[in-house]
């Protein structure tokens, strides 16, 4: 028998794939995509004032916890989980903990498959390996294939990962601003809307549709949300559960896990472990 001849399969150009996928709709031409990187550690928190990217901002903490605020609210990623803001999206940042902070800013045209508004994005372990080898890229230095490839996939991930309901809305009726400053600043001291609406001199329903038209929620699903943004800065900085739940005004520890995990879908204990590692 003859000596059998082995043909090497042929692996399609890079710029084939992209033409696949550019068919499909997955993602936009190659050579629009730009990525800029970027890492950072901070031990002590700091404060970033108002300031705006003109490209898409993916910020992404290893460890420590970011709050970034803007006219529309505010939003808490927490460690290990991304904050995705939109070209343009004036904002203030803000650190707590020992953070470790990478940073993707994406350059791409319009069409291209990101979500609209900023929001906090669960991430997959694929996901972190990706943000990490993107935010590592020299300054200055020209898109290689690789990092085409992996801006491609950054984008298809963000298209899938679950967005996690870690978001504020701000007030701006004058009524609730002053709901919101006490909330923040006594939270573990509950009033009512009934009680409100008596210190407001405002009927009870009309209260309760001002919060629903600014928010999109109810006055009580709002204030839950508001103690589980504080409780998520709080246990980040190493507080106890039971200390962070009665500075919540929670009768037991139970109690506050429970809204904790109806909320996350797991217990504090769980969702701060580093599970992607």
């Amino acid at each position: 028998m003859g000596e059998a001849t082995v043909k090497r399969r042929e692996v399609p150009h890079l710029a084939h794939i992209f033409s696949l996928r550019q068919l499909s709709g997955i993602v936009p031409d190659e050579h629009s995509l730009v990525v800029e990187g970027s890492t950072a550690d901070y031990r002590e928190p700091l404060t970033f004032g108002a300031h705006e990217h003109e490209d898409g901002q993916l910020i992404y903490a290893a460890t420590g916890i970011i709050v970034v605020g803007s006219v529309q609210g505010y939003w808490v990623a927490p460690p290990t989980r991304a904050l995705w803001l939109p070209p343009g999206a004036k904002h203030w940042t803000r650190t707590s903990g020992n953070v470790q902070l990478r940073s993707v800013l994406l350059k791409t045209p319009p069409h291209a498959l990101l979500p609209a508004k900023s929001c906090v994005l669960n991430v997959s372990p694929l996901l972190r390996e990706v943000i990490a080898a993107l935010a590592g890229r020299p300054e200055g230095t020209p898109m290689s294939d690789r990092d085409f490839a992996l801006t491609a996939l950054l984008i298809d991930e963000l298209d899938e990962v679950p967005v996690l309901p870690l978001h504020l809305p701000s007030l701006q009726d004058g009524r609730l601003v002053r709901i919101e400053r006490h909330v923040l600043r006594e939270p573990d001291r509950y009033v009512s809307l009934a009680e409100w609406a008596g210190r407001l001199h405002i009927n009870q329903r009309t209260l309760q549709r001002a919060f629903v038209r600014e928010t999109g929620m109810p006055y009580r699903r709002w204030l839950q949300q508001a103690q589980l943004l504080l409780a998520l800065e709080w246990l980040a900085d190493g507080r106890r559960v039971i200390d962070v739940a009665a500075d919540l005004g929670y009768s037991s520890q139970s109690a506050f896990t429970f809204m904790f995990k109806r909320n996350l879908g797991m217990p504090p204990g769980a969702f701060f472990a580093n599970d992607v590692e």
